[in-house]
């Protein structure tokens, strides 16, 4: 007779760990604050405040310092710097009206070169965009004029606030002319006080190496401290620029032209911004300070009067703005979100029906003890993810919420970021 096989039943225990709730906070966007911001008359305001703060360091941190700013704004330094050596070498007897007219072109063919690309903005981009625009842009400008012209009429000094930047060549010094030189060809003399004399200029050739140490010295330091100002001066405008970008609006100027072809070839405006501030930077350092230069002294008319610490430092700040930009602003950049909610389909509903610009789907999983979880899957513009956060928070205030930035190939409809 068969004996019946015992069946070995192999049992699985199961052990109970205790488990507690943490509540995590990550900071998912830069200035989150900012995007809450639907009153129009507020975003005026905050932009207005932006505008007046830039156009003072503008003053301390780069046109005092020698710094070009790059854009539109780099090529009207360039003319008004030239048309104020011009005067200074036929008309020095007028002094007080040459700093007038070089801040009035500084600060004021700035503006008037905007009135055309205002028009093009409200055209082709937007009302709102426009309007912010030009509001940031005449707080900058006529801020920068006023404090400007005060310093210049009560000879303020000490604005420099790393140390002097003003160039050792006497020569170009007395024309405002703000030039250093990485390699110098043209030394001044010892006269029989031992001072220099730059009046008279020697080649390399015949200069004592005591000079050469001594001037070579001074070029070194300066250019170190111009480095310190530009990079200074590009953290500081990048978050003033992105508050400006956030809250719908651009820093006028070139910035017009940025945003336009970022939002016709949907492109990140920070490399947008680096292509087109580079190009005018080059324009304006030709005329500020090479044909300046070159005006005064021929001895300039060489290459060493172009690539200078000053377009060097000019050229780091715009390429650290342009970096930064994106990175406070990611306009281009999608991200994708998951929440986990058992209020995905109320979240869902409320999104959709102020027309969200972007993709929303919901997930569910059953587990073993017949607990369901649902979750809401929401791909769209980095930007919009304040929005985002503000309606699952409405209805979810506890919930875990994840998100990272990711590729995306396809179409997918998005709203336009100004208007």
């Amino acid at each position: 007779m068969l004996k019946k096989k015992e069946k070995i039943v192999k049992q699985t225990s199961f052990v109970k760990f205790d488990t507690e709730t943490k509540k995590y906070n990550s900071k998912f966007v830069r200035f989150v604050s900012l995007y809450r911001y639907t009153n129009f008359y507020q975003k005026c305001l905050v932009v207005v405040s932006i505008g007046i703060l830039t156009g003072f360091l503008t003053l301390i941190l780069a046109e005092e310092s020698g710094i070009y700013y790059g854009g539109t704004g780099a090529f009207c330094q360039g003319i008004a710097r030239f048309t104020y050596v011009i005067l200074m070498k036929n008309m020095p007897e007028n002094e007080n009206i040459n700093i007038i007219v070089f801040q009035l072109l500084y600060w004021g063919l700035y503006l008037f070169l905007n009135i055309f690309l205002t028009i093009f903005a409200y055209k082709k981009i937007g009302k709102k965009f426009a309007i912010l625009s030009v509001i940031y842009l005449t707080s900058t400008q006529l801020s920068g004029f006023i404090f400007g012209t005060i310093f210049d009429f009560l000879k303020i000094d000490g604005l420099l606030l790393f140390g002097d930047t003003s160039t050792v060549d006497t020569n170009l010094n007395e024309y405002g002319v703000k030039c250093i030189f990485f390699y110098t060809t043209w030394f001044p003399t010892l006269n029989s006080n031992g001072n220099f004399d730059w009046t008279n200029l020697q080649n390399a050739s015949n200069t004592s190496e005591t000079v050469k140490s001594i001037i070579s010295s001074e070029n070194l330091t300066k250019s170190m401290l111009l480095f310190i100002y530009s990079s200074t001066y590009a953290i500081i405008t990048s978050i003033s620029y992105a508050i400006v970008f956030i809250l719908g609006g651009s820093t006028a100027g070139s910035d017009y032209i940025t945003v336009y072809l970022s939002e016709k070839k949907n492109k990140s405006i920070g490399a947008m911004f680096m292509i087109l501030n580079l190009s005018f930077l080059l324009m304006g350092v030709s005329i500020g300070t090479f044909a300046s230069a070159s005006y005064i002294r021929y001895e300039y008319l060489n290459w060493t009067t172009f690539f200078t610490p000053n377009l060097l430092s000019s050229a780091l700040w715009v390429l650290i703005n342009g970096v930064l930009i994106d990175k406070l602003f990611p306009r281009s950049k999608f991200i994708s979100i998951k929440a986990w909610t058992n209020k995905a389909y109320e979240i869902s509903e409320y999104m959709r029906s102020f027309n969200f610009p972007g993709s929303i789907s919901i997930g569910s999983r059953a587990h073993t003890n017949k607990i369901v979880e649902t979750t809401i899957n929401i791909l769209c513009p980095c930007i919009e993810l304040p929005k985002v956060i503000l309606a699952i928070r409405k209805f979810d205030e506890q919930c875990a919420i994840s998100s990272y930035i990711c590729a995306i190939d396809g179409e997918i409809n998005i709203e336009r970021s100004f208007v």
